[in-house]
């Protein structure tokens, strides 16, 4: 009985002294990278929060954006650089002389390296992958909707005197002509010849109904105030709502 009674007071102390897993105490998530002054990150360490260029604190002018190297000059032997980034070395100060870059954690920066460098930068290391997303996106959103049938400036010109009160009443209107005293049936109304004369200038608008295109501009209009019913319905659809306005002034 006295051994089971050792045993469970063993486990009960055991159970106290265990140092607690706290994940908030382990993770430090704004560190990009750590450099150490000994091999195998040991030493006196410097954690690096913000990309940028560091250099030796008497190396850096007034009003330039360097920040100060964390570490004494020439002291550096291993380095941990977080997934994503990237860490330039450099033998000088001022970011001159040999440099190298690394992507990863090393241990040891080697006999040509260790105690080496005097400044460095740190920045986000873009991969493939990244560099075609970002080169896709730049031919995002910059492009007005192609008309489905392509109508000449004559053409386009008479499908617009032939509801030249109306298009004037769209450009001359705003968010009070679109909400004014209509009720949501007379909204929806209107959203009808919207898209009969988008059509009729030769889009496709069979993906819109015309109670969809209403509560599409009902949205938009809680978005920004400042749009004639015009421009607000050619933003909706994407369309050069200017081309057609230059072509009915014109004409």
């Amino acid at each position: 009985m006295r051994a089971i009674l050792l045993a469970s007071l063993a486990v009960m102390i055991t159970a106290v002294c265990a140092p607690a897993f706290v994940e908030e105490e382990i993770f430090d998530e704004g560190c990009l990278a750590i450099a150490y002054t000994g091999e195998n990150y040991q030493g006196v360490s410097w954690r690096i929060y913000e990309a940028g260029e560091y250099d030796l604190h008497w190396k850096i002018e007034e009003g330039t954006p360097r920040k100060v190297f964390g570490l004494p000059n020439d002291s550096l032997c291993s380095l941990r650089v977080r997934p994503g980034h990237r860490v330039t070395l450099y033998e000088h100060a001022e970011l001159l002389g040999d440099s190298r870059v690394e992507k990863g954690d090393l241990p040891s920066l080697g006999r040509m390296w260790n105690r080496q460098a005097s400044s460095l930068t740190l920045s986000r290391n873009v991969t493939d992958e990244e560099r075609r997303w970002l080169a896709s996106i730049s031919y995002d959103g910059g492009d007005f909707t192609t008309a489905a049938r392509e109508l000449d400036d004559e053409a386009i010109i008479e499908v617009l005197q032939a509801r030249a009160e109306f298009f004037t009443w769209l450009r001359t209107s705003g968010e009070t002509g679109w909400y004014g005293r209509r009720s949501d049936g007379e909204r929806v109304d209107m959203g009808d010849h919207l898209l009969a004369l988008f059509e009729a200038l030769g889009y496709d608008v069979s993906s819109w109904t015309a109670s969809s295109f209403a509560q599409e501009m009902n949205n938009y209009y809680d978005w920004r105030k400042d749009l004639s019913i015009w421009d607000m319905a050619c933003l909706v659809l994407s369309v050069d709502g200017a081309r057609y306005e230059l072509l009915y002034d014109g004409r």
